[in-house]
C-alpha cells in the first residue's frame, strides 16, 4: 500500500497541470511530455475517492444461567421472593420442563399467590395485556392450550404448558371455588399512570378460563399481598375499568379498541412461548431488529 501522504498527491497534480499548460510553448526532443499532457486530468482529487469499509455490527448475547429466569423485579438480582421460575413441574404437559436450575428455585404454593409476580408492573417480564407479543420473525401464533416452552424447541418429547392447569385455589369472596389457572394474569387500575400500585387503586384478577375471561376484583383485607380465602370478588369483564381492560393500540399509539377473549388468550400464549423468560425476551428484540434491516449480508 502506498503510504504517500494527501498532500503528495496534490503537488504532483499541481505540477502536471503546469507541464500541461506549458507543452504547447516548449520545444522537447521527446514525445514522452507530451503523452503526459494527453491525459486526462481528474476533476477530483484522488484521495476524496477512497472509500472506507463498510460497518460490522455484531450482537452480543448473555447466556448465563440468569438469563433463563422469568422474573425481572425490583428485588435482589430482579428476582422473585429469592425463586427464579414461576411454574410448578405440574404446569408442564407430563411435568417435563427445561429450567436450567433446579426444583428449589420454583415458586412455592404459597409464593404463587402472592399477586405482583404475576403483574407486569413489578415483574416487568410477566403478560402486560396492554402490549402486543408477536411470534418471533418466520414463527408462528402460539397454541392456545399447549404452547410451548421454548419455540426452538418443538421436538415430540418437547416441554409444552398446560393452559387450564390449576395455579392455585383459593375460596371466592361470594362463596363457592376459584381455580387459578395458569394462564391468568393481574392488572391494576392505574388512575394516575405512574405504572405503580398506589394507595385507593384497585387490583383485578383475569383469570383464562376453557378460552373465555373470568375478571375478579382482589381485595387484600390484611394487606399482606398475597391471595386469599375470601378475597376475590366475580366482576363482569365488561364493566371493569378501561384502564383494566386489554388494549389495542394503532401504530400512533392511540387506543383503537379492545381485545375479544380470544384475542387476548392467543397473545397470552405468544406471551408464554416468546418472551417468558430474559433470554426469549432479548431473541425476540435482535430477531425484530434483523429481520427488517435491508442489504445486509
Amino acid at each position: 500500500m502506498n503510504s504517500a501522504k494527501p498532500g503528495y498527491w496534490v503537488d504532483i497534480i499541481t505540477v502536471k497541470t503546469i507541464i500541461c499548460i506549458l507543452c504547447p510553448l516548449l520545444v522537447f526532443p521527446s514525445d514522452l511530455l507530451y503523452a503526459s499532457c494527453a491525459d486526462d486530468i481528474s476533476d477530483v482529487p484522488v484521495v476524496t475517492m477512497v472509500q472506507t469499509a463498510p460497518a460490522n455490527v455484531m450482537f452480543v448475547l448473555d447466556n448465563s444461567d440468569s438469563m433463563d429466569w422469568e422474573f425481572m423485579t425490583p428485588q435482589d438480582d430482579g428476582i422473585f421472593q429469592g425463586k427464579f421460575y414461576l411454574y410448578p413441574d405440574s404446569a408442564f404437559v407430563n411435568n417435563y420442563q427445561d429450567r436450567v436450575q433446579a426444583g428449589e428455585y420454583i415458586l412455592s404454593s404459597t409464593e404463587r399467590r402472592m399477586w405482583q409476580g404475576q403483574w407486569s408492573g413489578y415483574n416487568t417480564l410477566f403478560f402486560n395485556p396492554h402490549a402486543q407479543y408477536d411470534p418471533w420473525p418466520l414463527k408462528d401464533n402460539a397454541d392456545t392450550s399447549r404452547p410451548w416452552s421454548n419455540p426452538n424447541d418443538t421436538g415430540a418429547s418437547s416441554a409444552r404448558f398446560n393452559m387450564e392447569g390449576e395455579y392455585y385455589a383459593v375460596t371466592a369472596g361470594s362463596g363457592g371455588s376459584v381455580s387459578v389457572k395458569n394462564a391468568h394474569y393481574f392488572v391494576v387500575d392505574d388512575l394516575d399512570d405512574n405504572g405503580e400500585k398506589d394507595a385507593g387503586e384497585d387490583v383485578y384478577l383475569v383469570n383464562f378460563v376453557s378460552g373465555a375471561r373470568a375478571c375478579y376484583l382482589f381485595s387484600d383485607h390484611d394487606g399482606d399481598d398475597t391471595v386469599d380465602n375470601g378475597e376475590l370478588y366475580l366482576k363482569t369483564c365488561g364493566t371493569v375499568p378501561g384502564r383494566v381492560k386489554a388494549a389495542i393500540y394503532d401504530e400512533d399509539g392511540t387506543l383503537a379498541g379492545y381485545a375479544t377473549d380470544a384475542q387476548d388468550l392467543q397473545n397470552w400464549a405468544n406471551w408464554f412461548s416468546y418472551y417468558r423468560k430474559r433470554d426469549l425476551t432479548v431473541k425476540s428484540a435482535v430477531a425484530g431488529v434483523i429481520s427488517t434491516l435491508n442489504r445486509v449480508y
